[in-house]
């Protein structure tokens, strides 16, 4: 069960992780939305899940709030066809950078440092969380592969 309001939100299981999409332009984001994202995460073996705040996968901008889990680690990968922009929300997390699929840069995202972090397109990397859960905004364009 989730608490996330489905007059203002669509379910979908279709994507990498659940996600609730916006039925509406205008969404206001706000501490009790994310406990219940946190929830929702919390009552499902603790699966990374996701607000999106565009209202289809086919928008030219994907608008997001990630929740991550640690036991759910983020895979090495890139984007062609966009850049990513992570902004810090709760816990702390570091974007991990790769070259020739080794680390050469970690950059620390928490309330304390550098709490916006842009990704260019083609440039390899995850997400390692520090904490047990993390939520961060994800902005990127569609396609963004």
């Amino acid at each position: 069960m989730s608490l996330i309001n489905k007059k203002l939100f669509k379910f979908d299981l279709s994507g990498k992780s659940p996600a609730f999409f916006a039925k509406k332009k205008n969404v206001k984001i706000n501490k009790k939305l994310i406990r219940d994202l946190i929830y929702y995460s919390q009552k499902n073996n603790n699966t990374n899940c996701r607000i999106c705040l565009h209202k289809s996968k086919n928008e030219k901008i994907h608008n997001m709030i990630v929740l991550l889990n640690s036991r759910n680690p983020s895979n090495i990968h890139k984007h062609n066809g966009s850049d990513e922009i992570y902004h810090y929300i709760s816990g702390s997390f570091y974007v991990q950078l790769y070259k020739s699929n080794k680390l050469y840069k970690k950059i620390l995202i928490s309330n304390k440092q550098n709490s916006i972090f842009r990704v260019n397109k083609g440039t390899m990397h995850n997400i390692k969380p520090l904490k047990n859960i993390i939520v961060f905004h994800e902005i990127k364009l569609n396609p963004y592969n």
